[in-house]
């Protein structure tokens, strides 16, 4: 299991990550970020993400980033 979120920074996202991650602590939980993000998000890492990618993101990049995820004993990924 994992989630993908896709949202702006703005308060309302980060919020809604941050409570999928109180609730389930294991949950891997990949973030779509913007391209100006460069996949660095130390707010969504702050906030429980395991993972930012750029948009736009390739099909192959995401099922990569899935595949790592919920592999046991994931390293972070970076886009």
């Amino acid at each position: 299991d994992f989630a993908l979120m896709d949202f702006d920074n703005r308060c309302h996202g980060m919020t809604l990550l941050c409570a999928v991650h109180t609730c389930f602590e294991q949950l891997p939980i990949l973030v779509a970020a913007s391209k100006d993000g460069e996949g660095r998000n130390p707010v969504a890492y702050a906030n429980g993400a395991r993972a930012c990618l750029n948009k736009p993101i390739p099909p192959a990049r995401i099922a990569d980033a899935i595949s790592q995820l919920t592999r046991p004993h994931h390293q972070p990924v970076a886009s």
